[in-house]
């Protein structure tokens, strides 16, 4: 009976399990089971569990009533994903801050949630790949990891503007063309490039691998430049700190060339100037009187 006189829960036999009354072995983990009085942790919801949710660095647990378990049990995680969990957490919070203030913009409302079939019919013709400001955020939660870097997060925003144009500016028939949604996203794109420029000094003190012109695809503004750059240089320390520029060495003027003497003659040593013809011309003529 269910009360067991012999096998029972309470007859002091070990009472059989499903598995064991089909000839099976139990195919959980034991390691998600909490406490010594078969407290149980809560593990996943089925048994065909996700990547996604072994790389959770704990799972929490009821405890069990009749045990000295806590139910909490901790997973296995490689240093790596706790690594980058540490690194990320700062960034990623950031960028959802980011999220958050592009999401209140009634502006961007048409952005905040995957297009449907039921939107667009002919939607999946023309983009391949889907992106939406939810979706974002979502990649961003703690469940995936987050992005590798803030590059990566910009794309995903621009895709959006690419996914606009794509349907809006196509040259063949649409179900509903409005070209207006196309000058909204590149609004939406415009106001998130602000906000991060407006977060620069955060970003780069949280992820020292960020590059503000490469996430802006453009010159940064000066302010958002200056930001960066006095990050970077507290990252070096105190004592590496760059100062003032030092002075440029002055040139000295280029000297100039002494022009050639010029020798000139004394006037006593020049020849004399020569001598008027004399004699013969005025003998012939005496002559020629006589």
């Amino acid at each position: 009976g269910r009360r067991g006189g012999g096998g029972g829960a309470r007859g002091g036999g070990t009472p059989k399990t499903m598995s064991q009354n089909k000839g099976a072995r139990s195919t959980k983990p034991a390691a998600k089971r909490g406490g010594s009085g078969g407290g149980r942790a809560r593990a996943h919801d089925s048994d065909a569990e996700t990547d996604e949710e072994d790389e959770d660095p704990y799972v929490m647990g009821s405890g069990g009533s009749g045990g000295g378990g806590s139910g909490r049990t901790t997973g296995k995680t490689t240093g790596k994903s706790t690594k980058r969990t540490k690194d990320t957490g700062a960034r990623n919070a950031i960028l959802e801050e980011i999220m958050d203030e592009i999401l209140r913009n009634a502006g961007f409302f048409a952005f905040a949630t995957p297009v449907t079939k039921a939107m667009l019919p002919d939607y999946d013709r023309f983009v391949k790949r889907k992106m939406d400001l939810s979706t974002i955020s979502k990649k961003m939660s703690y469940k995936h990891a987050g992005y590798s870097s803030v590059e990566d997060w910009m794309a995903d925003v621009r895709q959006i503007l690419t996914n606009a144009r794509l349907y809006h500016e196509a040259r063949e028939h649409v179900v509903c063309r409005v070209p207006a949604v196309v000058e909204e996203a590149r609004a939406m794109v415009e106001a998130v490039e602000l906000a991060v420029e407006a977060r620069a000094g955060r970003l780069r003190a949280a992820d020292r691998e960020f590059d503000l012109e490469a996430v802006l695809g453009r010159d940064p503004s000066d302010e958002a430049a200056a930001d960066v750059a006095n990050v970077a240089a507290m990252d070096r320390g105190p004592g590496q700190v760059p100062g003032p520029a030092p002075a440029p060495t002055p040139r000295p003027p280029p000297v100039k060339a002494a022009p050639a003497p010029v020798f000139s003659t004394p006037a006593a040593a020049r020849a004399p100037p020569p001598a008027p013809p004399t004699g013969g011309g005025g003998s012939g003529g005496g002559g020629g009187g006589g």
